[in-house]
């Protein structure tokens, strides 16, 4: 019974912690591109602030792909998009065989933006795109031959001027939800809201540190009960059987009578 104390407060820990982290990161949501095609991902519908995409689960991507998919932001607040990694086939004479072309506008409405190539592919991840509407849209297209392993992108809703109560103020003067400091994502555009230490490490210390104290605690109270256990193995009660039950001693018969003959004879 005392060895399955310390377990169930570690599991009790673990499930609150748990709780608390996916509260925690009810703000940003992962999604997988190809699973997500022709899509638009409104942030303000789905209380978002920030949008983490990757084009395939898989190693490399599908040939004969094409794929479209859409962030918009909420109003008065636009779009930063900022390239984790990009591993997508370059053709000879430096042509995009494959491609991620990245648009103004949201699904019913697209240009290409001015602040960057109108097709991206290779390895060479380009510089942070700031859009200048609410919505971002991506289209990648593949062909039969050459592969890739896709990208990493991250979605992050900002407004520029005054931050409010619950934002980050950016060094680039931008305003992001506070949530989002020190989430190892570049979500400013700049690396200023970029921590030693992320949300993630302080919560694995402070589980890991619970589990342990709890591990050190539990240990001592077992221990401690052992010890004592074997205490009273080694010294039993004076009169005791060797059952370690004390039994009151009866004195003989004989013993009584002859005192009871010498009070007579006095």
């Amino acid at each position: 019974m005392w060895s399955s104390r310390p377990f169930m407060w570690e599991l009790c820990v673990f499930l609150l912690s748990s709780m608390l982290l996916r509260l925690a990161t009810a703000y940003s949501k992962s999604y997988v591109m190809e699973d997500y095609c022709d899509d638009l991902i409104d942030l303000e519908y789905n209380g978002l602030s920030m949008v983490h995409v990757r084009l395939t689960e898989l190693g490399i991507y599908r040939p004969h792909m094409s794929c479209t998919f859409a962030v918009r932001a909420p109003p008065m607040h636009r779009l930063t998009l900022v390239m984790e990694w990009i591993d997508i086939a370059e053709g000879r004479f430096g042509y995009c065989s494959d491609y991620l072309a990245v648009l103004e506008g949201d699904l019913n409405k697209t240009y290409y933006t001015d602040n960057m190539d109108a097709k991206l592919c290779g390895q060479k991840k380009p510089a942070a795109i700031t859009s200048s509407r609410r919505g971002l849209t991506l289209h990648f297209d593949s062909n039969q031959i050459e592969e890739g392993a896709g990208f990493s992108a991250v979605f992050t809703s900002f407004h520029e001027g005054s931050c409010q109560t619950g934002e980050f103020s950016c060094e680039n003067g931008r305003c992001i939800d506070q949530r989002l400091k020190c989430d190892k994502y570049d979500n400013c555009g700049d690396f200023s809201d970029d921590c030693l230490l992320t949300v993630g490490d302080v919560v694995a210390a402070v589980i890991i540190t619970s589990i342990v104290f709890l591990l050190i605690v539990g240990g001592a109270v077992l221990y401690c009960y052992r010890d004592k256990i074997k205490f009273r193995k080694k010294c039993p009660v004076i009169g005791a059987n060797p059952d370690g039950v004390y039994h009151p001693t009866t004195e003989p018969a004989g013993k009584d009578d002859g005192a009871t003959e010498q009070l007579t004879a006095v």
